[in-house]
């Protein structure tokens, strides 16, 4: 143990110690664990849609994982609730502090994007679209091309929405009371963001670093309409401090494992935060779920490579095990549109890796399966 380390470890008080090193123990042996696993981009790929299910869980919505993988494929089988639309932001947050250096999220750049203030980061799929188009230009597809301007239509339309309702609508909103609609005029919330960041230590312990994050976000309540981006920022912290070098952690999906191993109820948004403990307990309860997961995962992708024996060189199976491994769920259509299938052809596909793949949905429309 470093001196440094043990300079903070000696600070805590010993209600502290226990919950800090069982945390920081879970934490290291997950990202061990993810550091050379097969499943390791899967894992990450669905880590952000229970992250987003989990944060809007915690804020007092119901978000059905379903509907938010099918609103990221642009896919929805109805209209966007709002509490969808929340969890979208969410999910793109999440998936932007993950795909980008780690430090970028701490950053001036990385804050005001995250907040809605310069949310060029959201135009990167936007990009790869247009990238696809003059390919298409080229190949006398116009039909394609037309599809792909399309999709860059909706895309935009999507990003925008995403932006007006992550955007803070007035300065200084009151922490707790912010769907009440309750404002205080004298706040200024790019002062407070910026204290925020002043009492972010990273040559600290990763660990106590997160914590003091924590702790100045909810003192502080910088942006108070997005609230859920408190988490978010203590999983970049982590990652900054390089506790996890392989993967983004899932705070919220922990503080509603913990909560729920308590009993308590949900508080809506952190106008009462939980204590230091509470959250080393809801880091080591997100790090345990995220085992439990990858084992999950891990068990599933020997089940599912068994049918791909004796299989033609053309065939779509090892596309669909790869899609049913990074997607919480998949439906007929999303398989048809992933895999360049007809609508038939993926339900056939989906059959063929019964009774690996279970239906979860029960309904006899718009069904949804996912891995057992």
């Amino acid at each position: 143990m470093s001196m440094i380390r043990k300079r903070s470890v000696a600070a805590l008080s010993e209600s502290l110690v226990g919950p800090l090193l069982l945390a920081e123990d879970a934490v290291a042996r997950l990202d061990e664990r993810l550091r050379a696993s097969p499943v390791r981009e899967a894992w990450v790929s669905r880590s952000h849609f229970h992250e987003a299910c989990a944060a809007r869980w915690i804020a007092g919505d119901l978000v059905h994982l379903e509907d938010l993988v099918l609103n990221d494929a642009a896919m929805d089988i109805r209209t966007p609730t709002h509490e969808l639309t929340r969890a979208s932001a969410v999910l793109r947050a999440h998936r932007g502090i993950a795909s980008h250096a780690p430090g970028w999220a701490l950053s001036a750049t990385g804050l005001n994007a995250l907040s809605g203030r310069n949310a060029s980061w959201l135009d990167d799929d936007a990009a790869q679209s247009s990238q696809r188009v003059e390919e298409l230009v080229g190949a006398e597809a116009e039909a394609e091309a037309e599809q792909a301007f399309a999709d860059i239509d909706a895309l935009l339309a999507r990003s925008n929405r995403a932006i007006a309702d992550a955007r803070l609508p007035a300065p200084g909103r009151l922490s707790g009371l912010a769907d009440l609609g309750l404002y205080d005029s004298e706040r200024n919330d790019e002062e407070l963001l910026a204290r925020w960041r002043e009492r972010i230590d990273l040559e600290r312990p990763p660990v106590l670093a997160a914590l003091d994050a924590w702790e100045a976000w909810v003192d502080l309540a910088p942006l108070q309409t997005m609230s859920w981006l408190g988490p978010l920022l203590v999983a970049a912290v982590l990652r900054a401090g390089g506790k996890t070098q392989h993967h983004l952690a899932c705070v919220s999906l922990g503080l509603r494992e913990a909560r729920r191993a308590k009993g308590g109820s949900t508080l809506h948004g952190y106008a009462m935060a939980p204590p230091k403990v509470a959250m080393l307990n809801a880091i080591k309860a997100a790090a345990e779920a995220g085992l439990q997961e990858h084992d999950r995962l891990m068990l599933a992708r020997t089940q599912l490579e068994r049918f791909l024996t004796n299989r033609r060189s053309h065939s779509r199976l090892p596309g669909l095990v790869d899609l049913v491994l990074a997607k919480p769920l998949v439906t007929p259509q999303l398989v048809a549109k992933e895999l360049k299938v007809t609508a038939r052809g993926a339900l056939d596909l989906i059959g063929a890796l019964s009774p690996t793949l279970k239906e979860v949905t029960g309904r006899g429309r718009y069904r949804a399966w996912a891995v057992r």
